[in-house]
């Protein structure tokens, strides 16, 4: 059933903000019960509300440091603008060169820097459910020291490969949507992925907040109406 899950996850994108944060509280929920054994969970509107909740605490965690990246993308695009003003006919075209250079790679390197240290903070907060737990920058160390760079190169790739996808798909107004959804499942599971092979090359094993093992049950029925008067 990944069809249905994943076009709920589609559905999801269409919703500003709260929509990737019940995507993200969706997927710790569904991995984390895998590993201890429960079978995959399919999406279900009706745990909307447990989704957004489990989503919550690794969006926050995450928030400062994409806040900070994102600053400095922008400082590079400005290093950009002025770099490619200044090589106008008129201006320095070497120091031009060298802005719009510095830009560039700046904003690669730092994105690829921030990779790993993002996902073991995301993936602690989430697993442990808590905006503190995220920053154990203990835990950060190690899990960047054991498969950083394998995590980075597993993400850029799939950057790599998916950003033409999504620039084609986004003229459709249509596949853009079940696209960000697989895009972002595939996301997660390589961070789990990497936390397994962390745990092998003997990292900290997490334990899993217990609300994201809950079974959910239906409310039991309610006593019978009383008969009329």
């Amino acid at each position: 059933k990944k069809w249905p899950t994943f076009w709920c996850l589609a559905l999801c994108q269409l919703i500003p903000i709260v929509g990737p944060i019940v995507a993200i509280g969706y997927f710790f929920r569904r991995f984390t019960r895998e590993r201890h054994g429960h079978q995959s969970e399919d999406f279900n509107f009706n745990q909307f509300a447990e989704y957004l909740k489990f989503g919550l605490w690794p969006f926050l965690a995450s928030l400062p440091v994409t806040v900070v990246g994102i600053i400095v993308v922008y400082i590079a695009l400005i290093l950009n603008v002025i770099g490619i003003s200044l090589m106008a006919e008129g201006g320095n075209p070497i120091v031009g060169l060298i802005l719009l250079l510095l830009g560039l790679l700046g904003s690669i390197v730092l994105g690829l820097v921030l990779i790993a240290p993002i996902a073991a903070l995301t993936f602690r907060a989430g697993a442990l459910q808590g905006f503190k737990a995220g920053y154990d920058f203990g835990f950060i160390k190690s899990f960047c020291k054991k498969v950083g760079i394998s995590i980075t190169l597993y993400i850029f790739l799939i950057i790599l490969i998916s950003m033409p996808i999504l620039i084609i798909a986004s003229f459709t107004f249509v596949l853009i949507y079940p696209l960000s959804g697989i895009l972002t499942f595939a996301m997660f599971h390589l961070y789990f992925q990497h936390y397994d092979l962390y745990v092998e090359r003997g990292g900290e094993a997490l334990a899993f907040a217990p609300e994201l093992l809950a079974e959910y049950q239906l409310a039991p029925p309610g006593p019978p109406a009383s008969p009329a008067q």
